[in-house]
């Protein structure tokens, strides 16, 4: 379990061992990104991006809304609404990837034998943006 900080939020984050998929518990206190007040859920699906800044706003143009910017706190992550599926999408930026975030010790994920969270490419991006459409919540 790592402890940590984000502008006047404490949180605790521990991330699943095995994979994929890898699981993520974040607790946070109300009002934070991770505010508990809606219970246990699932919150958010994350993915690397190698371009954050184009990929974000892409995405907030195709109707799936920024919830949360944590790049003026000085992270390279965003939350974005997924609409009408009722759970956030996070984008990491592919710059923080060599940090040891898939691990449930210390050691970096690779000296574990954990596989990366795949990053984004242009085309794949392309994909992510494409489904990023208004029409996703419609009935």
């Amino acid at each position: 379990m790592r402890e940590g900080r984000l502008g006047d939020w404490a949180y605790r984050i521990v991330f699943s061992r095995y994979g994929p998929l890898y699981t993520e518990l974040i607790e946070g206190p109300a009002g934070s990104p991770w505010d508990p007040g809606g219970g246990a859920r699932c919150d958010h699906r994350g993915f690397w991006a190698s371009r954050i800044d184009d990929c974000a706003a892409r995405l907030a143009e195709k109707g799936w809304p920024l919830d949360f910017d944590a790049r003026p706190y000085g992270r390279p992550f965003t939350y974005h609404w997924m609409t009408g599926l009722g759970l956030r999408l996070e984008l990491v930026d592919v710059s923080v990837q060599p940090e040891p975030i898939l691990v449930a010790e210390p050691e970096p994920a690779a000296s574990l034998g954990l596989p990366a969270r795949p990053v984004l490419g242009r085309s794949d991006e392309r994909k992510l943006v494409a489904l990023a459409e208004p029409e996703i919540g419609a009935p």
